[in-house]
């Protein structure tokens, strides 16, 4: 079942890129908490996201807001692709995707690929530098953004529409301006 606003936040224990178990209880503790699922790290989509929340950082900071990222990629690729490009941004690899399961995070069919603002972002994402990497996940699979209160309800709800179809930064900062 699709997990809608108002909902009480699936609760997780995961664990980061860098090897830290982490629980929705203590991202809380330290503020409200915004979780991005992307595809996979070898997406060029997933890699521009990434690259705009690694530089978009500092604003979730100024809000108190935890901002923790998950993709369909193993550990060690994850902890490489991080160290390598010296970001900060907290990432959990979810290959076996528990987290897309638990938050009813779900893969779109053939047709949300032909839509055209998946070429239009593939094509800025190649401009960028962001090529093709290794396939890892499900190549369908579709984005999506939750913003959790301190109080572990939801407080924001975006499932992608297509692969390219992520929330903006500004989007999730004004949304969570309100908790």
């Amino acid at each position: 079942m699709t997990v809608q606003t108002g909902d009480a936040a699936p609760d997780f224990t995961a664990t980061t890129s860098s090897g830290h178990t982490i629980t929705l209880q203590s991202l809380l503790d330290k503020g409200p908490a915004c979780l991005v699922f992307l595809r996979f790290l070898g997406c060029p989509l997933s890699r521009l996201r990434l690259t705009e929340l690694e530089e978009e950082l500092d604003q979730f900071k100024g809000q108190n807001l935890q901002l923790l990222v998950i993709l369909e990629t193993r550990p060690d690729r994850a902890h490489l692709y991080l160290e390598k490009r010296d970001m900060h941004v907290e990432l959990v690899p979810d290959l076996e995707r528990k987290l897309y399961d638990l938050y009813d995070v779900k893969s779109g069919g053939v047709l949300p690929m032909l839509n055209p603002k998946v070429l239009s972002k593939a094509t800025k994402a190649t401009i960028k530098g962001h090529m093709h990497g290794p396939f890892e996940g499900n190549e369908l699979q579709l984005p999506a953004a939750f913003i959790i209160g301190k109080d572990g309800k939801i407080k924001f709800t975006h499932y992608g529409a297509h692969p390219a179809d992520t929330i903006p930064t500004a989007d999730i900062l004004s949304a969570s301006a309100s908790i």
